[in-house]
C-alpha cells in the first residue's frame, strides 16, 4: 500500500509538471520568413551596414508573420551587421545573424533559429 501511495504521488507530480504549455524564455522576432533568437552578444556600431526592418507587432508567444517580436518592444530597429549573411547556410554550419538597437542604446545580435522553407522541407520529409 505504501509503495502504490509513493507511486501515486510520482505519477501526480509528473501529470502536473510535465503536461504543462511549453514555455518560451528567450526574445525572438520574425524577418524575412525567417524566426530569429536573441543571443545578446554585443555588436559594434562600426559592424552595422544598414536598417533592414523593424518589429511592428509584440506578440505573447511565438511570432508567425514578419515583423513579430515576442520580448521585443514594437518600433525595435533590426540592422544588417557587414560581412554577415542575413539568412545563413545550415549545410556550412552558418546561422544568419542580424542586429537590433535595445533599450539601453546597445547594438545586440539574433541569431537565424529556423526559416518557413527549413520547416516546411523537414514537414515534407515525413
Amino acid at each position: 500500500m505504501k509503495r502504490l501511495a509513493i507511486c501515486m504521488s510520482f505519477l501526480l507530480i509528473f501529470i502536473i509538471t510535465g503536461c504543462g504549455e511549453p514555455k518560451i524564455y528567450s526574445p525572438m522576432f520574425k524577418l524575412e520568413d525567417t524566426l530569429y533568437v536573441v543571443t545578446n552578444a554585443p555588436v559594434d556600431e562600426e559592424e552595422i551596414e544598414k536598417e533592414i526592418g523593424s518589429i511592428e507587432k509584440e506578440t505573447k508567444n511565438v511570432p508567425i508573420e514578419n515583423g513579430e517580436g515576442y520580448k521585443i518592444k514594437k518600433g525595435t530597429v533590426l540592422f544588417k551587421i557587414k560581412g554577415k549573411d542575413i539568412t545563413g547556410d545550415r549545410s556550412k554550419g552558418q546561422a544568419g545573424i542580424v542586429a537590433f538597437l535595445d533599450e539601453d542604446g546597445q547594438y545586440r545580435d539574433a541569431s537565424m533559429y529556423w526559416s518557413d522553407k527549413e520547416i516546411k522541407d523537414f514537414k515534407d520529409f515525413d
